[in-house]
């Protein structure tokens, strides 16, 4: 199997892809937590070996779209990932969200099945269910320095070393500010139930989002539903790319 048959390349616009097997058989569409991109990801991908091609998000901001401006709402966000997706879903692929990239992942979800062109699975983490996503307070008014607390105290995620790093806070801070403002602004409207499996994945020391609320998912599919505990905070999935992939796809069996 070849590992890296295109170690960093970009799909299209909206996705990049960080990791293809030669052997693939399930695109797998990754939504990373707020302020990441494709970076985060690619240290634990090199540990993948499962035969699918991972293709990661790319939101305003960051990466190969750092120069697009940090204006789009929520509602215009998911819809041009759709128009860019959608055209293309021949073949068998599943959404994968982490965090804030859960939401997106499942509204995603939503557009593609009212299209006829639903994933064949839906893998959620570290977010409650969409009915209860709840972000108090709202950190528009906060200054930089409670921006980091807040960030700190609610999902344990600011190294000591970007505080003293005024290049970093300028570059860093407004990515996240803007990807907490679309979640902060969603307003669930109840739809159906999504007719794939879902998985949901909580992490054991997660100090935002516990199992109990991970199972709130369940609410949201007429078919299979999962919640499984890995070990780790808020951010596991970071480092466990392979163990994510291997339970997203005995989903499927």
């Amino acid at each position: 199997m070849d590992r890296f048959a295109r170690p960093i390349a970009i799909l299209e616009f909206m996705f990049r892809t960080i990791y293809e097997a030669a052997d693939s058989k399930l695109q797998v569409f990754w939504f990373c937590h707020a302020g990441a991109g494709s970076a985060s990801l690619v240290r634990s991908a090199r540990h993948v070996s499962a035969p699918v091609t991972l293709n990661v998000a790319s939101l305003p901001g960051r990466e190969h779209r750092f120069r697009d401006g940090l204006t789009m709402s929520l509602d215009e966000l998911v819809d041009q990932f759709f128009e860019d997706l959608q055209p293309r879903v021949g073949a068998p692929f599943v959404l994968i969200g982490h965090s804030f990239g859960s939401l997106m992942s499942y509204l995603l979800a939503q557009k593609l099945t009212a299209a006829g062109t639903p994933p064949v699975s839906l893998t959620v983490m570290t977010l409650a269910a969409p009915d209860r996503v709840q972000f108090n307070p709202r950190t528009a008014h906060l200054s930089d320095e409670e921006f980091l607390d807040y960030l700190d105290n609610r999902f344990g995620s600011v190294p000591k070393s970007l505080r003293t790093n005024p290049e970093a806070i300028a570059l860093f801070l407004p990515i996240v500010r803007y990807d907490l403002r679309l979640l902060e602004s969603y307003v669930h409207q109840p739809v159906q139930p999504l007719p794939i499996p879902l998985l949901a994945l909580a992490g054991s020391r997660d100090r935002a989002v516990n199992a109990e609320q991970m199972q709130q998912w369940q609410r949201f599919t007429s078919d299979s539903f999962a919640l499984e505990t890995i070990a780790g905070g808020h951010f596991f999935p970071t480092e466990n790319v392979q163990p994510i992939i291997q339970r997203t796809i005995e989903r499927l069996q």
